[in-house]
């Protein structure tokens, strides 16, 4: 399974490695240079 985590802040990248634990292929995608939060 392939995820995009749109507006990766703390959350999103949480939420990432959640899902990348759990056999998904996962990439976060955020506007700024430091996930910041939405």
């Amino acid at each position: 399974m392939r995820i995009a985590v749109v507006c990766a802040g703390v959350i999103g990248l949480a939420t990432a490695d959640a899902l990348r634990r759990r056999g998904a292929e996962v990439v976060c995608l955020e506007a700024d240079t430091i996930p910041s939060g939405c």
